[in-house]
């Protein structure tokens, strides 16, 4: 589903209710070279709240997730992502431990913050 769906589910939700909402952007992997390049080779893993701020700074401008926190508020975004490699020029794929579980990043933290 795109932004335009989620948008149209939480304006038909009863306004008397109170919803607590977060933005999730997935796939973040694609910017940790971008991260590492600007923050001095800085890994993502050592500073979540740098690089989620970082994420952020990149993603507020855009005018879909602009409409987004019009609907929801003023609420954070989590960006979560597979570590991956590159498989060839368009492709990338999850790496995984010698069990077959991916590594993660970023999913420990946003089921933190909704805990609370």
């Amino acid at each position: 589903m795109g932004l335009i769906e989620y948008m149209k589910i939480l304006k038909k939700m009863p306004k008397r209710r109170i919803i607590d909402s977060c933005v999730v952007i997935t796939k973040c992997d694609l910017f940790v070279d971008e991260y590492k390049d600007k923050e001095k080779n800085e890994d993502p893993e050592n500073d979540y709240n740098s690089f989620k701020k970082f994420i952020s700074n990149k993603f507020i401008h855009d005018i879909r997730i602009q409409q987004l926190l019009r609907v929801v508020g003023d609420v954070s975004i989590y960006p979560v992502f597979y570590y991956t490699k590159q498989v060839d020029k368009n492709k990338r794929k999850p790496m995984r431990d010698y069990a077959g579980n991916v590594f993660t990043f970023g999913f420990s933290e946003l089921i933190d913050d909704m805990l609370k």
